[in-house]
């Protein structure tokens, strides 16, 4: 009786899953701009299913993963682990936003060279696009006049000054 109730219940999960009628997912990302849209349509499709979503810097994102405590996370450059699975949804570049009235406001294409003399905006220490900018900085020989870091994602209006994410 026990094996026929175990084996009930399993295939009343499975049958769940297959369907999506219902359960709860637990999303992160670390940028808005990707996932939010992908949200949207899977919540439209799914209205049953409940989603809990959450943005953290690549850091922690990584580290969450590596601990299984997310089902979905969207989120450049993943490091492998056993049991991922990882799929390519989309390529984008960084960029530089810029009040209408900055100089490089007409530019359609800015270097970190001339982004050197700028005061930027960049996200938080362990964020994936501080890496790489970080990374690249120093390896042109470079450094930025000066830093505003967020703990929140960049969304702001900051007179003359450049901010740069992913």
């Amino acid at each position: 009786d026990r094996l026929t109730t175990l084996e009930q219940l399993v295939e009343e999960r499975c049958a769940s899953y297959r369907d999506l009628a219902g359960g709860h997912l637990r999303i992160i990302a670390t940028a808005p701009r990707p996932a939010m849209p992908m949200i949207e349509r899977y919540a439209r499709s799914h209205p049953q299913v409940q989603i809990e979503f959450s943005l953290y810097n690549w850091t922690i994102s990584m580290a969450m993963v590596r601990e299984r405590e997310v089902d979905i996370a969207l989120f450049t450059e993943p490091d492998s682990a056993d049991g991922l699975y990882i799929r390519e949804i989309g390529r984008t570049r960084y960029l530089a936003y810029v009040r209408r009235d900055h100089p490089l406001a007409e530019r359609s294409e800015v270097s970190l060279r001339e982004l050197a003399g700028e005061p930027v905006i960049l996200p938080e220490d362990g964020s994936f696009t501080q890496r790489v900018v970080n990374r690249h900085m120093s390896e042109l020989g470079l450094s930025f006049l000066r830093i505003l870091k967020t703990t929140t994602f960049p969304v702001v209006r900051a007179p003359r000054m450049v901010i740069v994410f992913w």
